[in-house]
């Protein structure tokens, strides 16, 4: 996953930074500006599984 995703697999595990900044709909959208098709489409799939 980390590797579709192009960031490092340590990423998938560190979560201090959730605690220093709120995590809602508009940080998320800011997070996704700018990304390519490809990986809207990846993150809308890794979403969707955790989400069901």
């Amino acid at each position: 996953m980390a590797k579709a995703l192009d960031v490092p697999v340590k990423e998938f595990f560190e979560f201090e930074h959730f605690e220093e900044e709120m995590v809602n709909v508009k940080t998320i959208q800011e997070l996704l500006e700018g990304a390519g098709e490809e990986k809207l489409r990846l993150v809308y799939k890794v979403v969707k599984a955790m989400l069901q």
